[in-house]
C-alpha cells in the first residue's frame, strides 16, 4: 500500500502503534482493490477472464489455448504471483466459474409475489441442481441424538439463514425472507432475529440439549450476557424467548460457515431442507 493508505491502518498495541505495509484481510475495499489489480495484470492478454482470485484461460483450438496459458504463467512469474497447483485445472473441456453467484437466480424471480408465476425448464433445472447440491452426501449428515448441536445463524438485508451442525457437518438448512418492517431493522436486530429464527426452526432437534449458537456478529456476545433491562425494547422481546434456554446456550462469533450462511440468508423465499 502507499504511505498514506498505510497510515490509515494504524492500530494500538501494548508495544506501541503499528500499521500494515501490505493490505490485510478485513479492509472493506480489499476485494475491489485486489480485483482491480488482477484485472490490470492480465488486461492486455486475449482469452483471459479474471474474477477475484479465479483466472480462466480459454482458446478455440488446443494451440491457441496453450499459447495463451503460457503467456499467463509467464506473466504470473514476472510479477511474483503465486498459484495454487491443487486448485488448478488444466485442459478442461468446460468450466463453470462463480456458479454460487448465479445458480439460484434463474428461479428466484419466478417466486416473487409481484411477478406472474412462470416456471420454465430453466427454473426447474436450476431448482433441481440446487436441491441436489445441498442434500447429497457428504453435504448433509444424519442427525445423531448423542452428539452436541450447533446452530449457525446469519442475516442479510433481505433474509435470515440458519444451519444445524454436528461434527462440523451441516444436518439441516433453514431460511426465510424478511418482512418489509424487519428489513428496516438495525443490523444487530436482524442478527439476533436470525438467532431467534434458528432456535425456533430447529427446536425439535435442540430441545433439552446443550446448544452452541454461532454468529459472525460480535456485539451479540455482549447483548446476551447483559441483563435484559440493558437491551432496547425490540431486542428485549427477542431475548425473552432465548432466556428460557440461555443456561444451555453459548453465543460466540466465527467465520467458519460464513459464506454458506450468507448465501442461505440471501434467499428470497422460505425454505427448509
Amino acid at each position: 500500500m502507499d504511505k498514506e493508505s498505510q497510515l490509515l491502518t494504524t492500530f494500538n498495541s501494548s508495544f506501541g502503534r503499528y500499521c500494515f505495509l501490505r493490505m490485510p484481510f478485513g479492509i472493506k475495499s480489499a476485494q475491489e482493490v485486489f480485483q482491480k489489480r488482477v484485472s490490470q495484470l492480465f488486461e492486455n492478454l486475449k482469452g483471459v477472464e479474471t474474477d477475484i482470485d479465479d483466472i480462466l484461460v480459454w482458446g478455440t483450438t488446443r494451440k491457441e489455448h496453450d499459447d495463451r496459458l503460457r503467456l499467463v504463467l509467464n506473466r504470473c512469474q514476472e510479477v511474483g504471483l503465486t498459484l495454487n497447483a491443487e486448485n488448478a485445472s488444466f485442459e478442461s473441456k468446460s468450466k463453470v466459474c462463480s456458479e454460487h453467484v448465479s445458480s439460484y437466480r434463474a428461479y428466484q424471480k419466478a417466486i416473487e409475489k409481484e411477478h406472474e408465476f412462470i416456471w420454465t425448464h430453466e427454473q426447474q433445472q436450476a431448482f433441481e441442481k440446487l436441491k441436489d447440491i445441498i442434500t447429497k452426501n457428504p453435504v448433509l449428515s444424519f442427525y445423531d441424538v448423542s452428539k452436541p448441536v450447533t446452530v449457525s445463524c446469519d442475516a442479510s438485508q433481505c433474509g435470515l439463514g440458519a444451519m444445524l451442525i454436528q461434527d462440523n457437518k451441516p444436518v439441516a438448512y433453514a431460511s426465510r425472507s424478511l418482512t418489509d418492517a424487519e428489513s428496516r431493522y438495525a443490523n444487530i436486530e436482524r442478527e439476533l432475529l436470525g438467532v431467534l429464527f434458528g432456535l425456533e426452526r430447529f427446536n425439535d432437534y435442540t430441545y433439552g440439549k446443550h446448544i452452541n449458537v454461532e454468529s459472525d456478529h460480535k456485539p451479540l456476545e455482549m447483548i446476551v450476557r447483559k441483563s435484559l433491562g440493558c437491551a432496547p425494547p425490540r431486542l428485549q422481546r427477542m431475548l425473552l424467548f432465548i432466556t428460557k434456554i440461555r443456561f444451555l446456550t453459548e453465543v460466540y462469533t466465527t467465520e467458519r460457515f460464513n459464506s454458506s450462511r450468507h448465501v442461505i440468508a440471501s434467499a428470497d423465499k422460505d425454505q427448509h431442507k
